[in-house]
């Protein structure tokens, strides 16, 4: 009976330990693009100055202007 409830809980740690690690690796933070990195010359721009932009076009219906 003891070793029946000893491989029992032994699952149940390696089944949470599973689902523990599979939740981490689904929630982590997505890594940013290189559109992040500074560009070479950020610290000598001015505060306020404009450093990189690009042009946003995911998930925008067709024919749609903004």
């Amino acid at each position: 009976m003891v070793k029946k409830i000893l491989v029992g809980l032994a699952a149940l740690v390696v089944v949470v330990g599973v689902a523990i690690r599979i939740g981490l690796y689904v929630t982590r933070a997505p890594q940013p693009g290189p559109f992040y990195d500074p560009p070479a010359r950020a610290d000598d721009a001015a505060p306020g100055t404009l450093l990189r932009d690009e042009p946003f076009a995911a998930g925008i219906p067709e024919g749609a202007t903004a």
